[in-house]
């Protein structure tokens, strides 16, 4: 097993650190000492505690979400039914919260900072669905059988009904007041777009 760099090291340290605290609240000193590194260290390689957060939110997303829509990984996959493509991918992101503690507390963090925060929010939002999108609508204009009109509009319908499903089932604890299966959302999504 490898050993953590510094630069992970710091960033475990730093969900750890906004997690308990929240953004605002959050400490370079305690991140640091949560690292097991100095506070000097923690700036040579982030310079601000934005750029921590900024730094933070690209790890999570990309090791979390980009890697199912990753130009290459899209690439890979257009030869793929887009029933099963489309299943898969709307069940693996919808696993993540379910499976994920962390990044749920993660999530309902940079929401609930974004009023006092927003370049925060613009850039999860940049990190995780500007990203997905343009992957997305890549593969739906790479599947002309499908005969999308709009394939960008499209790949938001996908994104934005998985992303409300997240938020309201678990970001804002919806689940207990709005229950639904991940399946049916999943079944109706994939029948709309290829149906």
């Amino acid at each position: 097993m490898l050993k953590p760099t510094k630069p992970d090291l710091i960033l475990d340290g730093a969900i750890a650190e906004f997690l308990e605290r929240g953004y605002a609240a959050a400490s370079m000193d305690r991140i640091a000492a949560r690292a097991g590194v100095s506070k000097a260290t923690v700036y040579s390689h982030f310079q601000s505690k934005e750029n921590l957060f900024v730094a933070l939110i690209e790890r999570l997303v990309k090791s979390k979400f980009l890697v199912l829509l990753e130009p290459g990984q899209i690439e890979a996959v257009v030869d793929v039914p887009p029933d099963v493509f489309l299943r898969e991918l709307a069940t693996k992101i919808l696993e993540q919260p379910s499976n994920d503690p962390d990044l749920t507390n993660f999530m309902r963090m940079v929401v609930g900072e974004s009023g006092r925060f927003p370049e925060l929010a613009k850039a999860f939002v940049s990190a995780l669905t500007a990203t997905g999108l343009r992957s997305l609508t890549f593969y739906f204009k790479a599947c002309p059988h499908l005969e999308i009109a709009d394939p960008e509009a499209t790949a938001r319908v996908f994104v934005g009904a998985i992303a409300h499903f997240i938020i309201t089932q678990h970001i804002l604890y919806g689940a207990e007041i709005i229950p639904m299966a991940e399946e049916r959302l999943i079944n109706t999504l994939v029948d709309l777009i290829t149906g």
